[in-house]
């Protein structure tokens, strides 16, 4: 789970359903994490998300900092979940690989057998 320049985290799984062809997208994290993002976070994404060059000096600097903000704010919120979670950070990686991976075996079986069922 690498953080996008935001600091976000996240797994991120899209599926389409076999019946309506219609695609649904899961992401996973902590929870701590979503209620950050939910609370205020998310609203540094979307306000800079699609800006570029039409940027003065002074919302470029805005930009920065708040961008800046949101990437230590998740970077502090996500290894405080690890560490809560697990007793050191290389332990939590290494169950976040084995969760994930468990995960994926999961969603595999379970869309194979939709598609055996189709």
């Amino acid at each position: 789970m690498m953080p996008n320049p935001y600091g976000w985290r996240m797994i991120a799984i899209d599926f389409r359903l076999a019946q309506s062809g219609m695609l649904v997208e899961h992401y996973m994290t902590y929870a701590d994490c979503l209620a950050v993002n939910d609370l205020m976070l998310h609203a540094v994404y979307e306000r800079w998300r699609n800006r570029g060059d039409e940027l003065t000096i002074g919302e470029r600097r805005r930009q920065a900092q708040q961008i800046g903000l949101s990437r230590l704010t998740n970077e502090a919120i996500f290894a405080e979940a690890a560490r809560s979670e697990h007793a050191n950070l290389d332990e939590a990686r290494q169950a976040v690989a084995v969760s994930t991976s468990a995960f994926a075996r999961s969603v595999v079986q379970g869309l194979e057998e939709l598609i055996s069922v189709s």
